[in-house]
């Protein structure tokens, strides 16, 4: 079988939701995590027109090694935007993720290098769809704590948010 189909799942593909707004490029890329906001960073190159909402991480057993982080990021710039990774204080690794079928129908996660979103569009992470992985965690994250993450964009620019952590939705 293959490797990036290992992680089976039961959660039924639905990256329709996506829409024709996101392109995926498809090599790994080690990746963080997000809140709600309208960007500004001072040492980024370009700051980056967005609007991140509905932003939060999925509560895990205190045992678990790996959760993830969910929002919708809205382009509201002129030029395509680009999301190429995350950085957070509570996981050592971050990949930016979405759930496939291969070609036997199983359904699987894939490792992706960036999210892609038209100026006007939007990029929906949901717990069907695209995600962000928060891997080998630090400690357990606990529902009603606020984490700090960092987006980062091609361009160069990053954002920080807080993104509440909740039961899985």
């Amino acid at each position: 079988m293959n490797s990036r189909f290992a992680a089976l799942l039961s959660v039924p593909l639905v990256l329709a939701l996506l829409g024709a707004a996101v392109t995926y490029s498809v090599t790994t890329a080690s990746v963080t995590n997000i809140r709600t906001a309208t960007a500004k960073s001072a040492s980024a190159p370009m700051t980056p027109n967005v609007q991140i909402s509905d932003v939060y991480v999925a509560a895990a057993p205190p045992v678990a090694r790996e959760t993830s982080a969910y929002f919708t990021l809205k382009n509201l710039g002129d030029a395509p935007l680009t999301l190429t990774g995350l950085k957070s204080n509570v996981a050592k690794t971050t990949k930016l993720m979405v759930y496939e079928k291969d070609a036997s129908g199983l359904t699987g996660m894939r490792t992706l290098t960036e999210f892609t979103v038209k100026p006007g569009q939007s990029l929906t992470l949901s717990p069907v769809g695209g995600h962000l992985m928060l891997s080998d965690l630090l400690r357990p994250v606990k529902v009603g704590e606020k984490l700090p993450l960092i987006l980062e964009f091609k361009s160069g620019a990053s954002l920080r948010v807080v993104a509440p952590v909740k039961r899985f939705e």
